[in-house]
């Protein structure tokens, strides 16, 4: 009867965290719905496909499912990031970890989950959201780096369990959830761009990649202290693609 009760209770104690966490992180949220306008400027795809280079992100605010799990977690309306690949026919593709097994990955020409490269114009034809652009301040040395990567970072599952993903998108903070190592057989989106970046040498390991989420890809290091600490190169402004 004892263990039964102090079951109950933990059930119940467990489910009003929760439950108010889940409301304190809808209320955050409310105003950041989508990036302010002041915030980023607006690029044309003709003129976004001349200037984009390798090893710059893409960045998107999202409506599936998934997305609304990041955008309440993260306090953020940034949902999804991945980088950009320039192809010999100065196309761009997309390299990213995604939950969808429903799109070609270019590398292998298969269809599955977890880190691919897609086209682009593609991708976003189905895609149900906003694409935003944020170029690196990265040498060639780095952007070839980035390249080099593609064949090596082969992972075919995005979606981890609750708690896992709880902790990718809680950020830096170790409330309510303790950072843990990275695993290779799971990425999250700003997962896979940080394990990139440090593989790359563009940032230190001073955080584990899985404490990243794609807001913090977005701010200028002038305006973010932890960012100003880690040298990531976000000095450009972040731009809204339209078509």
């Amino acid at each position: 009867m004892f263990f039964e009760d102090a079951r109950s209770l933990l059930f119940l104690g467990s489910f009003c965290l929760v439950l108010w966490m889940t409301i304190h992180k809808m209320v955050a949220l409310l105003p950041n719905a989508l990036p302010k306008a002041h915030s980023y400027q607006i690029i044309r795809w003709f003129d976004f496909q001349k200037v984009c280079k390798t090893g710059d992100l893409l960045l998107f605010v999202g409506g599936e499912k998934t997305s609304e799990i990041v955008r309440i977690w993260s306090n953020s309306p940034f949902t999804h990031v991945g980088f950009a690949l320039k192809n010999k026919r100065n196309e761009v593709l997309i390299w990213h970890s995604d939950p969808s097994d429903q799109r070609v990955d270019l590398v292998n020409f298969e269809c599955h989950e977890g880190v691919q490269v897609n086209d682009l114009r593609a991708y976003l034809s189905t895609y149900k959201g906003l694409l935003y652009w944020k170029p690196l301040d990265l040498t060639s040395e780095q952007r070839k780096k980035i390249a080099s990567l593609v064949p090596e970072e082969r992972c075919y599952k995005f979606n981890k369990n609750n708690m896992d993903l709880l902790r990718s998108v809680q950020g830096f903070s170790s409330f309510p959830l303790p950072p843990k190592e990275s695993t290779v057989d799971t990425y999250f989106c700003s997962e896979f761009v940080a394990q990139v970046l440090i593989k790359a040498n563009v940032i230190p390991l001073h955080f584990l990649p899985n404490q990243y989420h794609p807001e913090h890809f977005t701010r200028n290091m002038n305006e973010d202290p932890i960012l100003s600490q880690l040298g990531l190169p976000l000095h450009q402004p972040l731009y809204l693609v339209l078509p």
